[in-house]
């Protein structure tokens, strides 16, 4: 099938160079996703009567190829190998990444074009894809891979799910920093590909996500609530964890799918319930008062309370205080220590009380 009879031809023209330059590879063979591979020279002369209009996805997708072609790339580019190579395995197919590619399923050498047309600081695409198929795409063959420092991968390829099944949600879509995959369905096939079961980045991403993709858990598993129910507000954000998860302020759905990778007896486990009425977790029976019986003020919320801080394991503010209260039983000693923190809270009117001594804070 010829490029040129695809579409009929129209007015405006797309070109295999964004910037509109002559193309300085005309030789070398370009695959536009989806038909055979042609020459440069030939994809370029064809595409006046390719694609509808310039600003086409079709056409953006053409040019985001074009180094192929010995088009220029930006001064910042992104290169999938994170030492400048060329990939050494540029037949190695990604299917994980076929949604980008407009449904077509790129190889590493199309992979490895796309991202010279990025910046390095657009977006987390850049610094993911080196960190998860650099050694795939055979950056680092004749060396030590330096940059990533990846485990010995095992024989067996990494399983989302604990148990080697499939997960029930492969749907799901996947918000996280430094992770190039958009559903659980790509990320299981990318694990599979890419990672080796039992190494680093396995563990890291199985334990992350494989509760959120609906895989089947182990009965010791821990629970955000502690009466093992869901989650009330699943796609509420908790602020108090952006820095645990690299900036990102997860979702609720996403921090239960952590803490189903705890251990129900761990400290770990512990600590993270102690959020859980962010989510919307029932509270304790008889639940922890920081300010006895008293509303934190409005005006103190986003004061931080540093006595919680080796408790909750982040250092939170008086906002998530009140939700944090809520999990702890009141005669629980984490509840005494954040009480000697409730002044910063506006709790007594802002006045330090130690054995009925009042100090207001200077």
């Amino acid at each position: 099938l010829s490029l040129a009879l695809i579409v009929d031809p129209v007015s405006s023209q797309c070109t295999v160079c964004a910037d509109g330059s002559q193309i300085s590879l005309p030789d070398k063979m370009l695959t536009v996703p989806g038909y055979p591979p042609q020459s440069c020279s030939f994809v370029d002369a064809s595409l006046m009567f390719l694609l509808p209009n310039e600003t086409s996805p079709e056409c953006g997708m053409v040019q985001s190829l074009g180094s192929i072609c010995g088009c220029s790339v930006p001064e910042d580019s992104c290169s999938l190998c994170p030492n400048g190579n060329t990939v050494k395995r540029p037949e190695n197919e990604l299917p994980f990444l076929a949604d980008l590619f407009l449904g077509f399923v790129p190889t590493c050498e199309l992979a490895q074009a796309y991202l010279l047309s990025t910046s390095k600081s657009e977006d987390d695409l850049c610094s993911s894809s080196q960190i998860y198929m650099s050694d795939y795409c055979g950056c680092n063959e004749e060396e030590d891979n330096v940059f990533l420092e990846f485990d010995e991968p095992s024989e067996e390829p990494c399983l989302l799910c604990p148990d080697g099944a499939s997960p029930s949600l492969p749907s799901s879509t996947i918000d996280a920093p430094n992770v190039p995959f958009q559903t659980c369905n790509q990320l299981e096939q990318a694990l599979a590909l890419l990672l080796g079961q039992g190494s680093e980045q396995c563990s890291l991403l199985s334990s992350t996500f494989a509760y959120y993709c609906g895989c089947n858990m182990p009965d010791t598993s821990c629970s955000l609530c502690r009466d093992g129910s869901p989650a009330v507000w699943p796609e509420r954000t908790v602020a108090v964890l952006r820095e645990s998860f690299g900036g990102l302020e997860p979702t609720c759905s996403l921090v239960e799918s952590v803490v189903a990778s705890y251990d129900v007896a761990s400290d770990d486990c512990a600590n993270a319930q102690l959020l859980g009425s962010m989510c919307g977790c029932p509270a304790r029976e008889r639940h922890c008062q920081i300010c006895d019986g008293e509303s934190i003020p409005l005006s103190f919320y986003d004061t931080p309370i540093p006595q919680m801080e080796p408790f909750v394991g982040v250092l939170p503010t008086c906002e998530d205080a009140t939700y944090i209260q809520l999990q702890l039983d009141r005669d629980d000693i984490v509840c005494h220590g954040a009480k000697f923190g409730s002044h910063l809270c506006g709790c007594n009117d802002g006045v330090y009380s130690y054995l009925d001594a009042d100090t207001t804070p200077k």
